[in-house]
């Protein structure tokens, strides 16, 4: 790598360890940020295992169905649908198909449990991604 020249002809130092900094950051969030997400699913999770309702038998079933580096999906898709379509349910109400009766007895628990632990999973993502910055600068 060249230096560049700064004003008067004065050659920049140090820019080729910042450059190299800048580009080891860079990585870091495709090395690092799947994992650090992960870590905080993982905590809503847990949450949300405990906050199911009990009824139907299907908390232990609910799981991070989708982690990218972006994003994290956790609790019910068509992977484990059959296993948690009662907790999908519960969560949104029904209407009981015997008496045509609406029932709510557990609306929004999967908000509700997230909103809990929503600052204890952004805390445990930002603490990884602190870690893993620190190890690079040293």
């Amino acid at each position: 790598m060249a230096y560049y020249p700064c004003q008067g002809g004065e050659i920049m130092e140090g820019f080729d360890d910042l450059e190299q900094l800048l580009k080891d950051l860079g990585a870091l969030g495709t090395k690092v940020g799947k994992e650090a997400l992960n870590d905080g699913a993982e905590i809503v999770l847990k949450n949300q295992k405990k906050d199911a309702p009990r009824d139907t038998g299907s908390a232990d079933k609910l799981k991070i169905v989708d982690g990218k580096s972006h994003e994290a999906k956790i609790g019910i898709d068509y992977t484990n649908w059959d296993e948690c379509k009662s907790l999908y349910y519960q969560d949104l109400g029904y209407t009981l198909w015997k008496n045509g009766k609406h029932y709510e007895p557990n609306v929004n628990w999967m908000e509700k449990s997230f909103e809990r632990c929503k600052s204890q999973a952004e805390k445990a993502i930002v603490d990884k991604l602190s870690s893993e910055i620190d190890k690079i600068i040293g």
